[in-house]
């Protein structure tokens, strides 16, 4: 028998507690008729507190079953508290194995995580690859335009800026051809102002 089992039987609940700090072990103590700590005190209707700090210490206990198959929550509803009955049919988690099951969630997570952030990486990897293969594909096209555009001004244009003068030169000899135009029908019509022709021409 443990000083935890004799301090409940004796009523020392304040002590009672405070062996729970000490020595939580002791809760798990069962008697030859198979009851624990905590049968014996929801047996006796023991204060709230007590029941508390005893199944903190040993969660466990709230399955076993003594010589007669009650487990400390059957007791408990023939002889303690209604508020030593729910907190038993409610128990909380054991904080230990609460925060065992947090960390694993949050490892899980992690773990997740990671996993996405490699998929993101191979897919930006292949947005960029598609970008180069478009990039090259407009330069390519952009390179066939300006290979035809040098064919239909001729091979002796080599760049924008030939394309350009050669533009200028073909409006420049088109407008002497209109002058030239011009001045020949005037020496046959001088009758005619030169003004008027010319606007008429060039309208």
């Amino acid at each position: 028998m443990t000083m935890m089992y004799d301090l409940a039987r004796e009523q020392k609940y304040n002590f009672l507690i405070e062996r729970c700090k000490l020595h939580p072990e002791e809760a798990k103590y069962v008697e030859d008729n198979g009851s624990t700590t905590l049968h014996w005190l929801v047996y006796d209707n023991a204060p709230f507190e007590a029941v508390r700090a005893v199944y903190h210490a040993y969660p466990e206990a709230i399955k076993a079953t003594n010589r007669h198959g009650n487990n400390p929550l059957d007791v408990a509803i023939q002889c303690s508290s209604k508020e030593v009955v729910d907190f038993l049919r409610n128990p909380p988690k054991d904080p230990k194995k609460a925060y065992i099951q947090l960390e694993n969630e949050v490892q899980d997570l992690r773990l997740q995580n990671i996993e996405l952030f490699d998929r993101l990486s191979k897919l930006e990897k292949k947005m960029f690859e598609q970008q180069e293969c478009i990039d090259l594909l407009t330069i390519d096209s952009l390179r066939q335009q300006e290979d035809n555009t040098q064919d239909h001004f001729g091979n002796g244009a080599k760049d924008d800026e030939e394309i350009n003068q050669m533009m200028l030169d073909e409006q420049e000899r088109m407008k002497n051809l209109k002058l030239g135009a011009n001045d020949a029908y005037m020496s046959r019509h001088p009758s005619i102002h030169k003004d008027e022709y010319e606007c008429e021409q060039f309208q």
